[in-house]
């Protein structure tokens, strides 16, 4: 069971714009030994609906980034890259990524959608962390 306040969730924007799920907070920073910040082990998992009309050769990119303030945001790392193929979009699907321990403290994905790549705004991508003592 995940904590309702660790989940956010967005829309994927049409073909040429971004997007972006409301920042989680991971709260205050942690007083850790070595500089750390997360006592435990956490894991974004970002999980995604189908894109059907992703169009064929285009992609859309989910990209793991993380603030001081909720505002400004800096990308960690791209998590996946979906390709539209067959004519028939993409596939739902997750990942999982490990967050390092120095992450900030608010987490988000940002979605990018090729030029071209047509109108995904029926479809949406999660972001959930997992944390394990």
């Amino acid at each position: 069971m995940r904590d309702a306040n660790l989940i956010s969730s967005c829309a994927f924007p049409a073909a040429g714009g971004t997007a972006a799920t409301i920042g989680i907070d991971l709260g205050e920073p942690l007083a850790m030994a070595h500089g750390t910040r997360l006592p435990s082990k956490v894991e974004a998992v970002i999980s995604y609906t189908a894109l059907p009309n992703l169009a064929d050769a285009h992609s859309a990119t989910l990209t793991l980034q993380d603030s001081d303030d909720n505002l400004s945001f800096t990308s960690i790392s791209d998590v996946a890259t979906i390709t539209g193929a067959g004519g028939i979009g993409a596939a739902a699907g997750n990942t999982r990524f490990r967050l390092p321990p120095l992450t900030r403290r608010y987490l988000c994905i940002s979605i990018t959608v090729a030029a071209g790549g047509g109108d995904n705004s029926a479809s949406t991508a999660t972001l959930s962390l997992d944390v394990f003592p």
